[in-house]
């Protein structure tokens, strides 16, 4: 039973590790097979060094965690091992340990001698994820290096054409941008940074952003559409698009309107989508047997939210409809009233 675990828990690490790698335009397939080897050659190693089935140490051992935490452990002993270094980094970063991620990475870059331009872009994605300022310090440093390294690398010209926007350098900004979208389409990157891409280029030319394909593209739900939806065409005034930015989080929130109570169904995107066609469904729906479907009434709220959080408060925007449910229902909601 435990062999099962562990080759479980290898499959679910390779795909975890290589699968961000299989979505570059130009597919890195050394590092990609280094990495399945890598991995499963850790896995089998891990079981050998816990133990076998009978021990309590490999019973023990049985979480990503305690993995990840082992092999950081077992690497202080080996400060030169790359692709140990590496894998710990990946691990920290995909777990959300931003701090222990910055800290492998930063032994990573030494081993590498700064030569790979893929860690110098992860790295520069951790510091911004940990402090969004870094995108004007080590971070946006760190995008424009891995870019000097490949011109193609599309989380660095993704993060590198913010970092040139902010610095004031527009005709870099728009150059990286549309290498971006000329490298990648939605099957590969969400709609909303795609949107938002788009819609960031056409500001800095001054020319008027048009939605590529937005009803078309959400005037269904995700999967097969069972039971109501509802599509939503959200815009904003001029006072509310200045608290559409970048770091702002636009939610779309269905509840009931007989009984306003907490949200049945709920959407997250960056602000910066803003305008967007949004569909949502009963397959939004927060708790299983409560949904849209569900309700006499929908209250449908499109809210900017400064803080991220679902709940209103005060500088926030939004605007709100009532809809009567129905299959394929569509309003239009204009995001204007400021929370006071």
């Amino acid at each position: 039973m435990l062999w099962f675990t562990f080759l479980v828990m290898a499959v679910a690490a390779v795909i975890f590790a290589t699968y961000p790698l299989f979505s570059q335009q130009k597919k890195p397939w050394g590092v990609i097979f280094g990495s399945v080897i890598l991995i499963l050659a850790v896995a089998v190693g891990m079981y050998g060094w816990l133990g076998s089935p009978n021990t309590q140490s490999a019973v023990a051992a049985t979480s990503l965690e305690e993995m990840v935490d082992g092999l950081a452990e077992r690497l202080k002993s080996s400060p030169d091992d790359l692709q140990g270094w590496q894998m710990l980094a990946g691990s920290y970063m995909e777990l959300g340990r931003m701090p222990e991620a910055a800290q492998a990475f930063e032994r990573v870059i030494k081993l590498e001698n700064g030569t790979n331009s893929y860690t110098l872009a992860d790295f520069g994605e951790v510091l911004w994820a940990m402090d969004r300022d870094q995108i004007s310090g080590r971070a946006g440093a760190l995008f424009d290096s891995a870019l000097a390294i490949d011109p193609n690398n599309t989380k660095a010209l993704f993060y590198g054409g913010l970092a040139s926007a902010n610095r004031g350098d527009t005709e870099t900004a728009i150059a990286r941008w549309e290498n971006f979208l000329a490298l990648t389409s939605s099957e590969n990157v969400p709609a909303n940074i795609l949107d938002f891409v788009r819609r960031s280029v056409a500001e800095l030319k001054g020319l008027p952003f048009e939605p590529e394909q937005a009803a078309a593209s959400t005037s269904v739900p995700t999967g097969e559409a069972t039971g109501t939806y509802i599509l939503a065409n959200l815009s904003m005034s001029a006072e509310a698009a200045k608290a559409a930015t970048s770091q702002a989080t636009l939610w779309l929130i269905a509840r009931d309107a007989d009984n306003p109570g907490p949200p049945v169904a709920a959407i997250r995107r960056s602000a910066a989508t803003l305008p967007v066609a949004l569909t949502i469904s009963d397959q939004d729906a927060m708790m299983e047997g409560r949904n849209l479907s569900s309700l006499a009434r929908i209250e449908l709220i499109a809210r900017i939210s400064v803080s991220g959080q679902p709940g209103a408060t005060k500088g926030d925007w939004f605007g709100t409809t009532i809809v009567v449910p129905e299959h394929g229902a569509q309003v239009d909601i204009e995001i204007n009233t400021q929370v006071q």
